[in-house]
């Protein structure tokens, strides 16, 4: 899993650059207003899937940081939700804000590697993003890199015989990707996206017993998505 979030990463990356060169060629054409016209503002839906890395430390435990490795692993699952934004174009250029929020199943387990009878697991309720565009309009077709905040939020839960634990939390991070966006009628549009999210390392705390005991969990995220928008006003 973690070759595959260094993998995507690379894509995004190269899919990046992609834009941005194509952004650099297109400077040196004559400038002239596409024929399609991405001003406005507009709200849509999404669906797609989530991916993640959780890796688990070993934190704190009467009263000292063992910070050692407690095992990983893959948090996966179905999203959806919605979208709302805004976009300005000026020539080919198409500068935006956008922000989404997507319910998602997303879950994931694993057996701890040192003591096998303890059983760590995660559940994601929900994810968010606020974040900036910048794209580049081949008439009906609009390239675009996009970065800013990211949040979600979920349980995770820890299981020792009889003693269940869990804790919720709340993360926030930072988000980059790309995507195409192509539009169908003046108002509406079909998009496909991805989306890189480095959440902290954040720590979920039990009460075992009655002694504060920490796991310090480590959170990469990918997410692959399409959605359709409807643009109100435009030209």
């Amino acid at each position: 899993m973690k070759r595959s979030l260094r993998g995507t990463a690379i894509f995004a990356g190269a899919a990046m650059s992609i834009v941005a060169t194509s952004a650099a060629w297109a400077a040196d054409l004559p400038v002239r207003q596409p024929a399609y016209n991405w001003t406005g503002c507009y709200i849509g839906g999404h669906g797609g899937y989530t991916w993640a890395d959780e890796q688990w430390d070993l934190g704190y435990l009467n009263g000292t940081d063992n910070n050692q490795y407690y095992g990983w692993h893959a948090t996966k699952g179905v999203l959806g939700g919605g979208q709302v934004g805004c976009n300005y174009q000026t020539g080919a250029w198409v500068f935006g804000l956008e922000g989404d929020f997507s319910w998602t199943n997303a879950k994931g387990d694993h057996a701890d590697p040192i003591f096998g009878s303890y059983h760590l697991s995660t559940k994601l309720d929900w994810i968010a993003t606020a974040t900036g565009r910048l794209g580049m309009a081949f008439d009906r077709s609009l390239l675009y890199v996009m970065g800013g905040r990211a949040w979600d939020s979920g349980n995770y839960n820890l299981l020792y015989g009889e003693f269940a634990g869990s804790d919720r939390l709340v993360r926030s991070g930072w988000t980059f990707g790309a995507g195409w966006e192509y539009g169908l009628t003046p108002n509406w549009s079909l998009k496909i996206e991805y989306n890189y999210i480095a959440f902290r390392k954040d720590d979920v705390w039990w009460e075992f017993p009655n002694n504060p005991w920490s796991f310090h969990v480590d959170q990469k995220m990918l997410i692959g998505k399409a959605g359709i928008n409807y643009r109100f006003g435009g030209p």
